[in-house]
């Protein structure tokens, strides 16, 4: 008799294992909502970055050439001095292509069209940029 109660006394009851997995249900209900939501806004931070760097050298591109660029290719032609305003285009962080257009004689913006690649969705990232005058 002794041999079998120290077998039962070495595991854990039904009622014991159920209180572990409600607490396990309880810490990810309060965790959950925090870690699934964190990949997006990060996405979304990693992008609007991305829009202020391009929108950076596009606004040194106009510094140097007193004019706007048609297109965000031009931002990596090496000039005369062998250097280019950026490396690289890069991707958004969907791995999709930021678009730049004109919006007025004055007026360009670049656009982010985020997780789902639509324009004119309202996921989209915009950044507008002025042509300064001299």
């Amino acid at each position: 008799m002794h041999a079998i109660r120290k077998r039962y006394e070495r595991g854990f009851t039904l009622i014991e294992l159920m209180v572990v997995v409600v607490i396990m249900g309880l810490l990810l209900a309060i965790v959950g909502p925090n870690l699934i939501g964190g990949a997006e806004r990060s996405a979304r931070a990693a992008a609007k970055a991305q829009l202020a760097n391009i929108g950076g050298a596009v606004e040194m591109y106009q510094l140097h050439k007193l004019r706007l660029p048609e297109e965000l290719a031009v931002l990596t032609e090496l000039d005369e001095t062998g250097n280019a305003f950026m490396p690289i285009i890069p991707l958004d962080p969907w791995d999709g292509e930021f678009e730049y257009s004109k919006v007025t004689r004055k007026q360009y913006e670049l656009r982010c069209l985020g997780p789902d690649g639509e324009a004119n969705s309202e996921d989209d990232l915009v950044h507008p940029i002025y042509l300064r005058e001299r």
